[in-house]
């Protein structure tokens, strides 16, 4: 289903989404829903995404779509399960608006100085270092992990 064919409004999701997503544990408050995306919470121009994507069936219907900025929407899951989408943003999304790219960016930072020992997975010695180096430099960055809530950090990398 091309985006001209998607016939549910932005506005239809909103109060959709306001009725019956719970906010406890969601990156965006409700009042916020129309206007940040509802992953990273950045005030950013919004996608429809599909919770199911329309190549597995998915409805053109309001409780179908969560409404993302483009680079959130690129990294949903496309699965037929219509709990995954929410469970993902959950455990993905930090819940402090407009820090979500930052602390990416920092741990893309983190990835950057370390590496895999001839072609094996990171042992755990490189694994510790770099969660000691991401705590780091989120504080050299003026980002509280405990104001964040670490597992939600942690969450967000990949």
């Amino acid at each position: 289903m091309s985006l001209r064919n998607i016939k549910t409004t932005k506005k239809q999701i909103v109060d959709w989404g306001m009725r019956n997503i719970n906010e406890v544990g969601f990156p965006v408050d409700a009042d916020q829903m129309e206007t940040r995306c509802w992953r990273c919470g950045y005030e950013r121009k919004t996608e429809r995404a599909h919770v199911i994507p329309d190549s597995l069936k998915g409805e053109d219907k309001a409780y179908n779509y969560r409404l993302l900025c483009h680079e959130c929407h690129l990294e949903n899951p496309n699965v037929n399960d219509p709990n995954e989408m929410d469970n993902w943003i959950r455990s993905t999304g930090v819940g402090v608006y407009d820090t979500f790219w930052e602390i990416r960016k920092i741990w893309d930072s983190v990835w950057e100085d370390s590496t895999y020992h001839w072609g094996e997975k990171l042992n755990d010695s490189t694994k510790e270092w770099m969660s000691k180096e991401f705590l780091k430099r989120l504080r050299i960055n003026n980002i509280d992990p405990e104001w964040i809530g670490i597992k939600k950090i942690m969450g967000c990398i990949k």
